[in-house]
Parts: C-alpha cells; structure tokens; sequence
C-alpha cells in the first residue's frame, strides 16, 4: 500500500517537474528507495540481493547480474547525492549482502562469474582486481564513509577540541583509499590516455575523495606539531589530486562527445 501510493505520488511530481533543474534532492531520494525496493523485492530469496546460490542457468545470471546493476547505480546515486549537499547517508553499507557487479565484459559476453561482497573489499589488506564500475562504487563508499566523519568532526568542532579519534578515523579512511587507488594505478593506465567512460568517472571519484578529505580536515584547528605536519601532507596529495583532475578534463576536450559519453 505504501509502496503503491509512493510511486504515485512521485509519478505525479515528474509530470508537472518537467525541467530536470526543478526537481528536489528529496524526490531523486525517493525514487532511490523505489528502485532499491523494487530490486530487494523480488529477488529476496536470490542471488541477486541476499542470496548466496549461484544461478541454474546464464539467463538466469544475465537477469540477477542486470539487478544487481540496477541496485548499484542507485547506490552510487545516493552516496553522490548525501555527499554532494552534506545529507545523512540513505542506504546502511553494513546490512547490504548484494555482490558487487561483474565486468562489462563477462556481463555482455554472458560469463558467469561470481563477485564478492563491498564489506569483503572495503576491509581487504589486498584489494581484489575489479572493473571501474565496481571500483567505483567502492570508492563512492568510501565517499560516504568520508562524509559520517565530517559529521561526527563536525560535532567535534562545536565542542572545542579535536580528539585523537578524528586523526583515526581519517588515517583509516585515507589507508583504504590510497590501497585502492595505488591498484587502480597498477591495474589500468591513466584515464587521461584511455578513453573509457567508466573509468575516467571512477579515477575522478578517486581524486575527489583526496579533495574531499583534505576539506575536512582543512576546517580542524591544527594544535600540535603533528597535526600540522597532517595538514601539510594532505595538502600536498590534494594539490596533486586537483592536478589529476585538470588532466583528465584537458583530455577530455580531445576527443569528441560521441566518444566521451558513448
């Protein structure tokens, strides 16, 4: 019932929004969540969410891997959109059981492969070869984790002080990325020689989260010489970061638009 007067509702608002400028974060939110539910719905006893059974058939792998594709660009939008405006995140990472999503190309040529799980890569000492896509919702993770720091720094800040566990949290979410970041390196060429959609989102979703947490800790007062010596280091790998950035848009103005949003 709630589910049916929602999508009504939210059916109703697009047709009177019909400039794309005009629509609320909250409605895109909304629609996530349709879509989410939509997904986990009907493929609750599958593979496709919460199952771990391996499809009978490649059809079957077909239809379950362009579910989870479905899942996970809903997810990328929400991660994108909460850290964007500074929202509290839609979607817990912690109770997701959905695979990551194979590569282009086993999913277009029908190879069955089975993909492991976001916490199992969010944890790995030893990131796994994946394809952009799934790297980049890895990173957009990473993106969100970045974002519950802000908020708890944020708290912090109000109160005066900046504890230790704000060096923590910030030394462990910038481990994770720079694992991913030095096997993005080694796995595939930079993304200013490779014109690969996919991948040049992904490497500019990488250097953004550089960018993003040298911002966080930009706005901490720095009241120890090794706090400063932070500031520094995150400074020099944002500038460097915000180099990559200008790279890739130069390179990017090669090529023609076919190629860029093919």
């Amino acid at each position: 019932m709630l589910y049916n007067e929602t999508r009504q509702m939210l059916e109703v608002l697009d047709t009177r929004d019909s400039d794309i400028d005009g629509l609320e974060i909250e409605q895109v939110q909304a629609w996530i969540l349709l879509v989410l539910y939509e997904v986990t719905r009907s493929h609750s006893r599958r593979d496709g969410t919460g199952g771990i059974l391996s499809p009978s058939t490649t059809e079957d792998w077909v239809t379950l891997e362009e579910r989870r594709r479905t899942f996970w660009m809903a997810y990328l939008l929400d991660r994108f959109i909460s850290v964007q405006n500074g929202l509290p995140l839609t979607l817990n990472e912690q109770v997701i059981l959905t695979r990551l999503p194979a590569g282009d190309t086993e999913f277009q040529s029908e190879q069955c492969v089975q993909m492991g799980f976001l916490s199992e890569e969010i944890t790995a000492t030893t990131p796994t070869v994946m394809s952009p896509f799934a790297e980049c919702i890895v990173l957009a993770t990473i993106c969100g984790r970045a974002l519950l720091h802000k908020h708890c720094a944020s708290v912090e800040r109000v109160y005066g002080h900046t504890s230790q566990d704000f060096w923590d949290r910030h030394h462990w979410i910038n481990n994770i990325l720079s694992r991913r970041i030095t096997m993005l390196t080694m796995k595939y060429p930079p993304a200013s020689q490779h014109i690969d959609p996919m991948l040049i989102f992904t490497e500019m979703v990488a250097n953004t989260a550089i960018l993003f947490l040298y911002k966080i800790i930009e706005l901490m007062p720095c009241q120890t010489p090794t706090s400063s010596a932070n500031v520094i280091e995150y400074k020099q790998r944002a500038t460097k970061a915000a180099g990559e950035i200008v790279n890739i848009t130069r390179a990017l103005s090669l090529f023609t638009q076919a190629k860029v949003y093919y």
